[in-house]
C-alpha cells in the first residue's frame, strides 16, 4: 500500500521483522486488526509526508515477550500473550523539542512544518496515541530537527500461533 506512495515520492520504504516467528504471531493477533492497521498506517503516512526525496522510512516489528497461555492440540496451535513494538523511523525533517511537546495535541500542525504543502487535520497522531493507550500501550517519540524521527509503539496482544 505505501510502497507505491514511497516510490512516487522518491523515498525508500523498508520493513524489518525480527524473525519469521514474529511475523506469524503478528498475523494471528486477536483483537481489532483495523485499529492496529490504522495506527501503523497513520505513523507511516506521517513519516512519508515529512521525508524529503531520497530519504528513507523503515518500519520494524519486534516481539519483546511471549507467554504461552493455552495449547490448542485440536487445531495444532498455541495461544500466547505477546508484547511487541512497532518502530517507524524516518530520515525526514525531524521535530524540534518545542514541537515534540505539542505533537499529540488535537488539530495541531507543527509550526516548523507549516511551509510544507501537506494535507491533514492535525488529528491523526493524537487519535492513534489515544487508541494505543486504550489498548494498554505506549507511544514514544525521539526526533532531531533536520535528521529524522523515530516513533516507538509498544503494545500487548493475545495471539494464536500455528505450530508446524
Amino acid at each position: 500500500m505505501f510502497k507505491y506512495q514511497a516510490t512516487d515520492l522518491g523515498l525508500t520504504l523498508e520493513a524489518e521483522i525480527d524473525c519469521e516467528e514474529s511475523l506469524a504471531c503478528i498475523r494471528e493477533v486477536f483483537g481489532d486488526k483495523r485499529r492496529y492497521l490504522q495506527i501503523l498506517a497513520n505513523f507511516i503516512s506521517n513519516s512519508l509526508k515529512f521525508t524529503d526525496k531520497g530519504g528513507k522510512v523503515t518500519v520494524s516489528i519486534l516481539i519483546l515477550e511471549q507467554q504461552e497461555i493455552k495449547e490448542d492440540i485440536e487445531n495444532n496451535a498455541l495461544q500466547k500473550y505477546i508484547k511487541f513494538k512497532m518502530i517507524i523511523k524516518d530520515t525526514g525533517v525531524g521535530i524540534s523539542q518545542e514541537g515534540l511537546k505539542n505533537l499529540f495535541v488535537d488539530f495541531n500542525k507543527l509550526e516548523e512544518n507549516q511551509q510544507r504543502n501537506t494535507s491533514g487535520t492535525g488529528l491523526g497522531l493524537s487519535i492513534c496515541k489515544r487508541i494505543v493507550e486504550q489498548m494498554g500501550g505506549v507511544v514514544k517519540v525521539e526526533s532531531t530537527l533536520g535528521v529524522g524521527t523515530e516513533f516507538h509503539i509498544d503494545l500487548r496482544a493475545k495471539t494464536k500461533h500455528i505450530v508446524t
